[in-house]
Formats: C-alpha cells, structure tokens, sequence
C-alpha cells in the first residue's frame, strides 16, 4: 500500500473517529413520539406520548452525557420503542433492550447518524424510561 493511500485511510478514520468525541444531544425540537412496548415486526405506530412525557423524555435523554458513538452491534427484538420527531419532520429513535439477566442497553438513532449512539442502563434509568412512558 503506498504512502498516499496509507494517508488516506488514516484521515478518514480520524473523521470518523472525531464524529464520535462530541455526543451532546439537543431535542427540544421534537414534537411528537411514540411508544411500543415489546414490538414486532406488525407494529407501525406506536401510542403517543403527551407533552409533559415528551419533555421528560427529552430531558433524560439530555442529561445523559455518556453515550457512545461506537456501537458495533445491536440487539433484535427491543422490549421498548420510542420514535421520536421533529418539527423538520426527521425521525429518531430510542430502542431499550432488556437481557433475560435483567441487563439493559439503550441505543438511540439518533436524526441522520449512520450508526446509532449506546448507553448502558442502571435499574434506575430503566425504572425511569417506563415511569415517564407508563411502559410495563
């Protein structure tokens, strides 16, 4: 491999990798979500949130500022589903995956990003994400 290419791999990395440093979020532009508890493939359109869980929804979400852009895979079959958009009409979504251990991931597709951004879940958060969906 020449130089140049060399070169050329190692920019795009670093691109790739500055992408992933600065995982700050801002939704207060949402205007709407949905929830699906357990969905399936059937599932089109979740139930709608109502503003007052929209915002604490949003607030959780921005709170947290430990999110990784290094996700590499992702679970099928979440236990919740959150479809979130925005005034522009761009989609995100928030997918909880809970493990039979009792373990749980969120990962969160997040507008036009290419991979979606992971976030371990305490008991708490999970206990807090169904509080403010009324999720089961």
């Amino acid at each position: 491999m020449s130089t140049r290419v060399a070169s050329i791999i190692a920019v795009i990395g670093l691109l790739g990798l500055v992408g992933c440093a600065d995982q700050s979020m801002d939704l207060r532009h949402f205007t709407s979500a949905q929830v699906s508890v357990a969905p399936t493939e059937a599932d089109t359109v979740g139930r709608p949130l109502t503003a007052a869980q929209l915002t604490a929804l949003s607030n959780w979400i921005n709170v947290r500022n430990d999110w990784s852009g290094l996700t590499l895979d992702e679970p099928e079959h979440p236990s919740m589903q959150i479809h979130l958009q925005n005034a522009e009409g761009q989609d995100s979504n928030l997918l909880i995956y809970q493990r039979e251990d009792g373990a749980a991931t969120a990962y969160l597709h997040y507008g036009h990003r290419l991979a979606p951004l992971m976030r371990r879940l305490t008991d708490a958060d999970l206990a807090t994400l169904k509080s403010i969906t009324n999720g089961q």
